[in-house]
């Protein structure tokens, strides 16, 4: 029997005014009450600060603010004041992102329409417009803001002149004082960050070239292009010398796909190339063992200062800062252990500004540490994360700061007077898993204590990421923690865990043994936070939920497919769920085989036969990220086994959605799920203590 398409399939009846607005739904799927998603809409419009940048020579620092899908720019000048530079638009799924500012602060560039994961890829349409939209880069001089034609990676020339920026394989450069731009170079590949020579008379960028990537060199002033001798790995963050003579470049190669995290290789390498003669050496390459494989900060590059190269490394099994000098010696410049999140230079460069979880794993603190010396201040330690620090001249520090209750905001040293506790912020806990693994996790508790309530799991994506006791600096993990008070609100008991190859808890943390398709252990971590909800006297065991995104909707597929005798039910966003990859190369057939099987142990549906627990699914259908097949499969083995499931299908939207009504429309329908098939509201009379 020929098998119905899955559009014609029955679907659950929708009141008019949520089926108008609402996009493709398809399975049983309930409406929330109207007072619970005009809540939902209030936390998703909370305005959310990002690319945070500063002049190196005006007191000038601007950022980009996202409120409910509406897009704006925004500059802060010496005096303090805020200015919107580009006024917000409609939630229409257009972003904002790339910010660059001068030097001289007279200028600021930003791409708008595209997708900064994947910006070379034809730009979204997640309004699903009739004429789909392009990715642009603008350039805002004199108050004019121009579209200057398609391409993003802007990076201003120190004079403020000239605005170099890419597409794909095409080099443009433009005029700041007309907005003239004109292409100077076609390249196989796509042109990685551009940097400018201290003189402005040239540029050096990466070219990836997918299975290898070279630095490119482009004069300014003889138009010439020149690609110098390579290796087979990924040159990378290309930094010039102080005096323009040299070029310095890290070398990534990736481990042999047998190697796992546990194999004595030295995967990265500090190079110099000398500018006259394009020969380059090596001068510095990691000992075996922690740190040998390159791990970035999530803000900041590496850059070539009169002292030295300052580049991150996990060498003492933590990612803090060096000092490398160009004879080979690496010097610790933020000793201890803790991470660096980000880090930037002060105009002088005679110091380095670094937010990192010096105090406490699961907060941050902001730091200057002196290039002559290595003396370390501490410039603040709020009860929450500053993040992302800049600095322009005259000692302007800025950063992104969020705690328990505030959204990424912007703001300025010294900090104001301590507010008032957030109420309902999250608590900080720890628990074990079975192989004694310590966990950091944050605990949301509904404000009626007495009685055994429903609870919820959360398991965020990455999966190298850290979920904090408060608002983060990704926008994705916002709506998540904003997600996760409105359940606690509505009578659950939820436990965001921060599962093993997460970050903020050192290396050994991050790369432990046997994770993702090479054995799932981080799913030891998902049993613990269950078994630490279902021991307390406020949860009622049967009544226990899990959900998450990405890497967490992996993890929720196991959940359900491994322990639905644990997981009542589940809403899987946008997981994997068949980790069986390409056939390696360089191994021998049997070890071919033995890698596949261990690939296929580790996916959900390796154990669909034992799911039975209900699942909502929810995907958009222009996912770059995750394989919008990933979920069709799911769909297709849980609907062959007569499982009870609910899809959502977001056409348009990509794998963070980009239109707030998205967000609205999963978290609405997620929120309808568990209320069917949990039932927060119903509290049992059995009395207990937290």
């Amino acid at each position: 029997m020929q098998r119905l398409p899955r559009t014609v399939h029955r679907v659950r009846r929708l009141p008019l005014l949520l089926l108008a607005a609402a996009p493709w739904l398809n399975g049983k799927i309930a409406t929330a009450a109207p007072p619970a998603r005009t809540l939902l809409a209030q936390a998703l419009a909370t305005p959310l600060a990002s690319d945070l940048t500063a002049a190196t020579h005006a007191d000038v620092v601007a950022w980009i603010e996202n409120a409910g899908g509406a897009w704006s720019v925004r500059m802060r000048d010496a005096s303090g004041r805020e200015h919107v530079l580009r006024p917000p638009q409609d939630d229409d799924g257009r972003t904002l992102s790339e910010l660059a500012l001068s030097p001289k602060g007279t200028c600021v560039a930003y791409v708008a329409d595209g997708d900064a994961d994947f910006p070379d890829a034809p730009a979204p349409n997640a309004a699903n417009r009739a004429t789909p939209p392009t990715q642009t880069l603008h350039l805002i001089a004199r108050g004019t803001d121009r579209d200057i034609g398609q391409g993003h990676n802007p990076s201003f020339s120190p004079d403020d002149r000239h605005l170099a920026f890419s597409a794909g394989g095409n080099l443009f450069v433009a005029e700041t004082e007309t907005g003239g731009a004109r292409q100077v170079a076609t390249i196989q590949g796509h042109i990685g960050r551009i940097v400018w020579s201290p003189d402005g008379a040239r540029m050096a960028f990466s070219i990836d070239r997918d299975d290898h990537a070279l630095i490119g060199l482009y004069s300014l002033q003889d138009r010439r292009l020149v690609l110098p001798p390579a290796g087979f790995g990924f040159d990378i963050e290309p930094m010039f010398s102080p005096d323009g003579h040299a070029l310095a470049f890290l070398r990534l190669v990736s481990p042999p796909d047998d190697a796992g995290f546990q194999e004595p290789g030295r995967y990265w390498s500090v190079h110099i190339r000398d500018l006259e003669t394009l020969e380059d050496r090596t001068i510095w390459t990691p000992p075996p063992g922690a740190g040998a494989i390159f791990q970035p900060t999530e803000h900041g590059h590496p850059s070539w200062e009169p002292e030295g190269l300052i580049l991150p490394w996990e060498g003492s099994g933590w990612l803090d800062l060096y000092r490398l000098t160009t004879s080979g010696a690496m010097i610790p410049l933020t000793p201890g252990a803790f991470e660096v999140q980000g880090f930037a230079f002060d105009p002088s460069r005679r110091a380095v500004l670094y937010s990192a979880n010096t105090d406490d794993p699961d907060r941050r603190a902001l730091w200057r540490v002196s290039l002559a010396d290595g003396r370390r201040e501490k410039l603040a330690s709020p009860d929450g994360a500053l993040s992302s620090p800049v600095m322009a001249p005259r000692d302007t520090i800025a950063a992104i700061a969020t705690d328990g209750c505030t959204a990424p905001h912007i703001v300025t040293l010294p900090l104001p007077t301590a507010t008032a506790a957030c109420a309902d912020a999250p608590r900080d806990i720890t628990f074990k898993a079975a192989d004694g693994m310590t966990l950091h996790g944050q605990l949301f508790l509904p404000p009626e204590k007495a009685g055994r309530h429903a609870a919820l799991v959360f398991v965020h994506g990455g999966p190298n990421r850290q979920m904090l006791p408060g608002f983060g600096t990704m926008a994705y993990y916002d709506h998540a923690y904003e997600m996760n008070r409105l359940f606690a609100r509505q009578g659950y008991v939820v436990l965001s865990v921060n599962y093993r190859s997460g970050t903020g808890y050192g290396v050994a943390f991050r790369r432990a043994a046997a994770q993702g398709r090479r054995g799932a252990s981080e799913y030891r971590d998902v049993l613990a936070a269950a078994e630490t909800l279902r021991r307390r006297a406020d949860v009622d065991p049967k009544r226990l939920g899990i959900w998450g995104g990405s890497w967490g909707g992996f993890l929720v597929g196991l959940a359900l497919a491994r322990n639905s005798d644990i997981f009542a039910a589940g809403a899987d966003f946008h997981g994997v769920h068949d980790m069986v990859g390409f056939p390696a190369p360089g191994l021998s057939p049997a070890d071919r085989r033995a890698e596949i099987a261990v690939q296929w142990a580790s996916s959900p549906i390796a154990d669909v036969r034992t799911w039975r627990s209900p699942v909502l699914i929810v995907q958009g259908d222009d996912d770059l990220d995750v394989s919008f097949s990933q979920s069709v499969l799911l769909d297709q083995l849980l609907t062959a086994r007569d499982i009870p499931h609910d899809v959502l299908s977001l056409p348009g939207e990509r794998h963070g959605f980009l239109r707030q009504k998205s967000w609205e429309t999963a978290y609405g329908t997620m929120d309808q799920f568990f209320a069917r098939q949990l039932h927060p509201d119903h509290v049992l009379a059995e009395k207990g203590t937290p």
